[in-house]
């Protein structure tokens, strides 16, 4: 591995980590500096961004389930379990 895919693997866990603690501690931008040295305001324009990414993560997730469920037929009323009422 060269320099250039050792900084990338180090960044990409870098950031996973801060994400991680964001999701698990909550967005707290003092918390996040001292954690991992870095300035408020850097932590709070970290915050803000890894907040974007889980609300438009969401939201793809939602367009996704919602275009995977209107996709497929109606079921609505059908006994599958073999017995009948």
């Amino acid at each position: 591995m060269d320099g250039v895919e050792d900084h990338f693997r180090l960044e990409r866990l870098r950031v996973d980590r801060q994400l991680e603690e964001i999701t698990a501690q909550g967005p707290d931008p003092l918390r996040l500096a001292s954690l991992f040295g870095i300035d408020p305001k850097t932590a709070a324009r970290y915050i803000n961004t890894a907040t974007d990414l889980l609300v438009s993560g969401a939201e793809d997730h939602a367009a996704r389930s919602l275009r995977t469920q209107a996709s497929q037929p109606l079921q609505a009323g059908i006994d599958h379990s073999g017995s009948s009422s």
